[in-house]
C-alpha cells in the first residue's frame, strides 16, 4: 500500500509482556486481597460453596461485589474491592491488546504461507524493532505512526486491530463474566458475582466459557481483516478454531451452556461421561473433567447446522458476493485453489459460519441467518453509495464476525424477545394459535427463521452490483488506497 510499513509483530515478546503482568497480578492481589480465607468477621463477600445458585443467593437484580448479606463492609474492604475492579478492567484490557497483537501476526503471515516466529522489522529499511516498539498500542504512538529508522509511515490498522481484540476482552468481561454469566441462556447465573467471587475466588466454569468466547471473537475478527485483503481463509487457522471448538467441550461440557437437545438429555452426561471430580479448597467451587459424549455431540451437531445454513446463505447471497480481484491463491495454505477462485472464498464464509454455531450450539445459526443477510444487505448498500466495491465483494466475513458479537453480549435477552429465534424456537411463531408445528418445536420455527434468512440475504444481489470484472474492483482499491 503505497509507502506503508508492513509490520508484523514478534509473538514471543508479547508472550513474555504476558507472563509479567500475570507476575504483577499475583502480586496485587496479595497486596489488595490480605488473607484469601474468608472468615465470619473480615470476608470481602459471603462464602459461596457452590457454582449453583443457594436459597441464601441475592437476587440477580442485586446482586454485586460490593453485596453481602450481612451489610458490614467496612470503609477499606469497599475501597480494597474498588481496587481490584480497576486492576482487573486494566488486567483484561492489557491481556486483549496483546493477544491483539500476535493477531496481527496471523492476519499478515497465514494468508501467504509465512511462519508466525520470526522478529519484527521495516520492511522499508529492514530496521529489526525493539520490544518497546513492539508493545501493542504504546509502541505505535511512541513512534508517532512511523519507522524510527526511515520515517515511512506504518498503517492504523495495527493498534486499531489491537484495541479492537482489547475492547471485545472487556466488553465480554463487563457482560458474560463478571455479572456471573447473566448473558448466557439456560445456565443458571453464579449465586454471588462480581471481581471477587469470579475472578478472585475463581470460578472456572465461568471463566473457560469467557475464553472460550473470547477465541471465537479473535478467529471471526482475524478471519474478517484477512478477507478484506482479498484472501481465502487460512488452511491452519480454520482447521485449529474448529479442533478447538470441538475438542474442548468434549473434555468441558460446560463451555456449551445450551445443550444440543432443550432439555438437556442427562443419560448423556450419566452414562456416556467418564471423569474426575474436582475442587478448589479456597472458593468451595467443584467441577467435573473427563471426556464425554454430550459435548461431542453439541460440537458435531452444531458444526454439521451450521456448513449447511451456511450454505444455503452463500447460495443466496450470490457469486458477487464472494468475487475479489486477489481471489487466486498465493500459496497452498488458503482454502482457495487458481482454478476455482470463489470456491475456496465461499468455503470460507460455510466454516465460518459453522465454526459460531460449533462454539454456540446448533440452534444459533437461525438468529446468525438473519443478521447475517442483513448486514451483508447493509455493507452491498455501504459499497453503492462509497464506490468502493470491497465492500461488497470482501465482507461477508465481516458480517459474519459483526452478527456473533453483537449478539454475544446480549444472548439471553435476545432469547426472550417474540421476534426474534432463540435457542428454545421462535415465539413469534411458537405463540400464534394457527402454528401448525407445536410438536416439532423449536426444530420448525428455526427451521423458518433460516429460510426468512436466506429471503433476506436474497436481496444482497439487488442492492449491490452483481457482476463485476477484475478489473474495475482494482481500480476500486487503488482509488480507496490513495
Amino acid at each position: 500500500m503505497g509507502n506503508e510499513v508492513v509490520l508484523h509483530p514478534h509473538p514471543l515478546p508479547a508472550l513474555f509482556r504476558h507472563l509479567v503482568i500475570m507476575l504483577f497480578a499475583l502480586s496485587a492481589s496479595t497486596a489488595l486481597g490480605q488473607d484469601p480465607t474468608p472468615s465470619d468477621d473480615t470476608s470481602l463477600v459471603a462464602y459461596e460453596p457452590s457454582i449453583e445458585k443457594s436459597e441464601t443467593s441475592p437476587p440477580l437484580s442485586s446482586r454485586s461485589v460490593n453485596h453481602s448479606p450481612s451489610d458490614e463492609l467496612t470503609d477499606a474492604q469497599r475501597s480494597n474491592i474498588w481496587k481490584l475492579e480497576i486492576f482487573t478492567h486494566c488486567w483484561f484490557l492489557v491481556l486483549g491488546a496483546t493477544v491483539g497483537s500476535f493477531l496481527n501476526v496471523v492476519i499478515y503471515r497465514l494468508p501467504v504461507g509465512r511462519r508466525l516466529l520470526g522478529w519484527s522489522h521495516c520492511p522499508s529499511c529492514n530496521q529489526r524493532l525493539s520490544w518497546r516498539e513492539n508493545m501493542p498500542i504504546v509502541g505505535w504512538l511512541r513512534l508517532l505512526g512511523r519507522c524510527r529508522t526511515c520515517k515511512v509511515r506504518i498503517p492504523v490498522r495495527y493498534p486499531a486491530v489491537e484495541a479492537s481484540i482489547a475492547m471485545l476482552f472487556v466488553v465480554l468481561l463487563v457482560t458474560e463474566l463478571l455479572p456471573g454469566g447473566t448473558n448466557l441462556p439456560v445456565r443458571t447465573p453464579n449465586g454471588y458475582a462480581g471481581v471477587v467471587w469470579i475472578i478472585w475466588y475463581t470460578k472456572w466454569d465461568l471463566v473457560g466459557i469467557y475464553l472460550f468466547h473470547c477465541f471465537l471473537g479473535c478467529v471471526l475478527i482475524a478471519a474478517a481483516l484477512i478477507q478484506w485483503d482479498g484472501h481465502a481463509l487460512p488452511r491452519r487457522l480454520a482447521v485449529f478454531a474448529t479442533a478447538t471448538g470441538v475438542i474442548a467441550p468434549v473434555f468441558w461440557r460446560h463451555l456449551h451452556p445450551v445443550s444440543f437437545h432443550i432439555p438437556s438429555n442427562d443419560w448423556l452426561a450419566i452414562n456416556w461421561r467418564w471423569h474426575v471430580d474436582f475442587q478448589d479448597p479456597v472458593s468451595g467451587w467443584s467441577q467435573q473433567f473427563g471426556v464425554g459424549l454430550d459435548g461431542l455431540l453439541d460440537s458435531v451437531i452444531g458444526l454439521m447446522a451450521g456448513l449447511l445454513t451456511g450454505w444455503l446463505i452463500a447460495r443466496c447471497l450470490g457469486p458477487g458476493a464472494f468475487f475479489s480481484s486477489n481471489a487466486l491463491s498465493k500459496s497452498e495454505s488458503e482454502l482457495t485453489s487458481p482454478e476455482h477462485p470463489q470456491r475456496g472464498h465461499v468455503a470460507s464464509f460455510c466454516i465460518l459460519f459453522g465454526l459460531a454455531t460449533t462454539f454456540l450450539g446448533w440452534q444459533f445459526a437461525a438468529p446468525l441467518a438473519i443478521s447475517v443477510g442483513a448486514f451483508a444487505v447493509l455493507l452491498s448498500s455501504v459499497s453503492r453509495v462509497t464506490g468502493d466495491l470491497r465492500w461488497q465483494h470482501r465482507t461477508t466475513s465481516t458480517a459474519i464476525a459483526a452478527a456473533v458479537l453483537i449478539q454475544l453480549p446480549f444472548w439471553r435477552t435476545l432469547s426472550t424477545l417474540d421476534f426474534w429465534p432463540g435457542h428454545a424456537g421462535w415465539p413469534m411463531l411458537m405463540n400464534c394459535i394457527w402454528w401448525p408445528f407445536p410438536s416439532l418445536e423449536p426444530y420448525a420455527s428455526l427451521a423458518l427463521a433460516v429460510a426468512a434468512g436466506c429471503v433476506i440475504a436474497m436481496a444482497h444481489s439487488l442492492v449491490g452490483n452483481a457482476e463485476v470484472s477484475p478489473g474495475s474492483e482494482q481500480n476500486s482499491v487503488l482509488q480507496a488506497e490513495r
